[in-house]
Order: structure tokens, then sequence, then C-alpha cells
């Protein structure tokens, strides 16, 4: 049998049936412009943000050991993403809080000063919170420590305007949200 795609006409059909093509798809195919557009090429940023994601400092793998899979209240973090044109350390977009490690190379250069303020001026102009852990306000011993009583501080602030329907049942946000909910007796 030969191949229309191959730039052969495609057989006829068979008597008493018509090779007309469903409305819906029709349409559909139509509207699908990016099946012509080719591969999808990640941004800059996104590659910058798996970079990142591979080549992470001791402190940021060992904060993430502590976030990752909703371990901190039912909250989802993710690690290294990219927000518009910055990569930011760890972010739970249902609560639009960003946490940031911030170690040695973020002290001292006017520029590398001048860049934090201009980027988290951004941040918070898209109503994100940026929660700032500096080295020299973590204890030495264990740099990390304190850092999860400041995260959940800042994500108990969250619960009341948050959206439930982006909250997990049985997560502790989802308790304190259910039982913010008018006429709601549901406290799972």
């Amino acid at each position: 049998m030969s191949s229309p795609l191959a730039g052969e006409v495609a057989p006829k059909a068979p008597e008493g049936r018509s090779r007309v093509a469903h409305p819906v798809l029709t349409a559909w195919l139509a509207g699908a412009t990016f099946l012509l557009d080719g591969p999808h090429v990640p941004s800059p940023e996104t590659n910058r943000a798996r970079e990142l994601r591979t080549n992470m400092t001791t402190s940021e793998w060992r904060m993430w050991q502590h976030l990752r899979g909703r371990q901190m209240s039912g909250w989802k973090f993710r690690r290294q993403a990219a927000i518009g044109p910055y990569v930011v350390d760890f972010v739970c977009f249902a609560a639009r809080l960003i946490v940031e490690l911030d170690g040695d190379s973020h002290d001292g250069e006017d520029a590398q000063v001048a860049y934090e303020q201009r980027r988290q001026a951004w941040l918070e102009a898209q109503r994100y919170r940026v929660l700032r852990l500096h080295g020299r306000d973590i204890p030495e011993r264990d740099p990390l420590e304190g850092a999860w009583e400041a995260i959940d501080q800042a994500l108990s602030e969250t619960a009341p305007g948050l959206d439930p329907s982006r909250v997990r049942p049985g997560s502790r946000a989802y308790r304190v949200t259910a039982a913010e909910l008018p006429g709601s007796t549901d406290c799972a």
C-alpha cells in the first residue's frame, strides 16, 4: 500500500463511504500549529535551572532532602526553578514562597548585591515572598539548623489566602484551609 505522506495520493474510499474527517479533529488539526514548529527548544533559564539541579551545593542538597516529596506539612516544593528571567533555589508555587540559600558567593561585591536587589524586587512584584537564609545567620555546626522553622513559619502565614484546589487532602495546609472555609465541617 502506498503512503499519502510520501507525496502520493491516498486510495479512494469504498463505494457508499466518504473520506470526510471528523469536524472536531479537523478543527483541532487546523489550530495545531505547534506540530509545524518542530521540536520545543527550552529557554536559557530552563537550561540554566537544569544545570543547577545537577550541580547543587551540599547545603542545597540537604535542604532539598527535607523539602522534596511534600515533607514540609504537605507543601510541594520545586528546586532550581526558572521564574521569569531568574532561577530560584526552591519555590512553593501554591504558597508563592521562594526559599533562597545565600552562601559566601552572595556577600561582598556591589554588582552582586545590586543584582540580588533587582531580582528580589522583580520576584516580589510577581507576588512571591522571598525567604533568604544567610550563611551568617545560621549556626556554624549545622548550616541548615533553624531553616526548617523559618520555612514552616513562612508557610503557616500563607494558609489563609491559599487556593484549596491546590492543596492535597490530609496535609496541614488542607486542614487549615478547610477549617477557614465558611460552613465547612471537614477538617480531614
